[in-house]
Order: C-alpha cells, then sequence, then structure tokens
C-alpha cells in the first residue's frame, strides 16, 4: 500500500466518527468560542475570508443538507501532502489555544467536536508522513543518479581500455611491419637479380594490405 493510501485510509476512519448533524446541534453564538472555532474550520475547508462565515448558512448547507456530505467531501477532499503557511497556524492554533482546548475538552458544546478535533491533530502528523517519504523518494534518486554516473564513468575507463589496448597492438605490428621490410629489403639485396630487383613485391603488398587492415580497425575503434 502506498503512502498516500495509507493516509487517505487513516483519515476515512477518522471521518467515519465524525456526525455532521450532531455539530449542526452545536449552539453557537457572536464572539462565543464556538463560532471562533467554526471560523477556523470554514477558512480552512473553504479558504475564504472569516469575515464571510455564517453560522445559520454553514450549519444548513454544510452539516445538515445530504447528511452533511459537503462537510465530509471538505475533510477527505483536504490536501494533508502540503500545508500553506497559513493552514498551519490554523491548525496550529486550534491545536495549542489554551481557551479553545479548555472549551473542547469541558464544554459539552465543544465535546461535539471531539472528532473533528480528532482529524485536526492527525493532519500535522499526515503531512509529516508524507514529507519524509518525499525525502526518502529524493534521497532515493540521488542515489540512483550517482550509482548511474559511476556505471557510465566505468564503461568510458573500459572502454578507453580497450582503445589502448589496440592501439598498443596496432603499435607492435606496425614495428613488426617496417622490420619485416627491412629485412626483405636487404634480403633482396643479396638474391641478385632472379626476381627483377630481387625485393620479395608480394610479400611487401601483402604487409601493406595488413597495415592498411590495422588502421580500419584502428579508425573503428
Amino acid at each position: 500500500m502506498c503512502i498516500r493510501d495509507r493516509i487517505m485510509g487513516s483519515i476515512k476512519g477518522v471521518l467515519s466518527n465524525i456526525k455532521p448533524k450532531e455539530l449542526a446541534k452545536m449552539k453557537v453564538t457572536p464572539g462565543s468560542i464556538a463560532e471562533q472555532f467554526w471560523k477556523k474550520m470554514f477558512k480552512l475547508l473553504y479558504n475564504e475570508d472569516e469575515t464571510k462565515f455564517n453560522w445559520s448558512k454553514f450549519k444548513k448547507y454544510t452539516l445538515e443538507k445530504d447528511n452533511g456530505q459537503e462537510f465530509q467531501k471538505r475533510i477527505v477532499s483536504f490536501d494533508v501532502e502540503r500545508l500553506t503557511e497559513e493552514q498551519s497556524q490554523i491548525i496550529n492554533f486550534l491545536k495549542t489555544d489554551t481557551k479553545v482546548q479548555e472549551w473542547a475538552s469541558r464544554d459539552p458544546q465543544g465535546e461535539l467536536a471531539l472528532d473533528v478535533f480528532e482529524w485536526i491533530d492527525y493532519i500535522p502528523s499526515a503531512s509529516s508522513q508524507y514529507e519524509e517519504y518525499r525525502a526518502s523518494e529524493r534521497e532515493f534518486q540521488k542515489i540512483k543518479k550517482d550509482a548511474e554516473d559511476r556505471y557510465a564513468k566505468l564503461e568510458v575507463a573500459d572502454y578507453d581500455t580497450k582503445i589502448l589496448e589496440s592501439l598498443r597492438n596496432f603499435s607492435e605490428k606496425l614495428f613488426n611491419f617496417s622490420d619485416q621490410c627491412k629485412k626483405l629489403v636487404i634480403s633482396g639485396t643479396f638474391q641478385g637479380s632472379h626476381s627483377g630487383s630481387g625485393i620479395d613485391h608480394n610479400r611487401i603488398n601483402g604487409l601493406i594490405s595488413e597495415i592498411n587492415n590495422l588502421n580500419y580497425m584502428k579508425l573503428g575503434s
């Protein structure tokens, strides 16, 4: 199972405990902690200015309509993989603000949102898992590239070694060819006029053909 599937599975597990209709029963009054909580949730889920929040409309269209499917959809589709700085600030506020936490743990109204707070608590953990995964992936790609570069250098080194060996063999054969030519010329000088100049032209032509082949092999390598 990939990390995305695992995290989505965990989010859906948390989501299964959230009851939008129960949340809709919450008494939210202007200036209350409850209103502050839902304003932050409104900003987090809709990325809308908090001043546009209206509890009556939010309750009707997000929590009550179609059994709260809109709210559930927003929770599931929330991108925990890459949090913006503003999202992180909102989540941190909801997790650490003393008044909000006291309201959630001691006020019956706040207790209705405990499962939402469980989701909020999970977001930083999920985001960290994604970041660790991305860091591991970057490290893997770096190691893979280094290995490929090293392999390429080894191939070049092996290729260069083969060229050097070919050149060495070519030089040796060239030296041998020159030596044989000298011997044939010397030999022909003392043979007299049995074959014209006394030099074995067929042998020399054969050696020239051989050296031409060596040149071709050298260029081909």
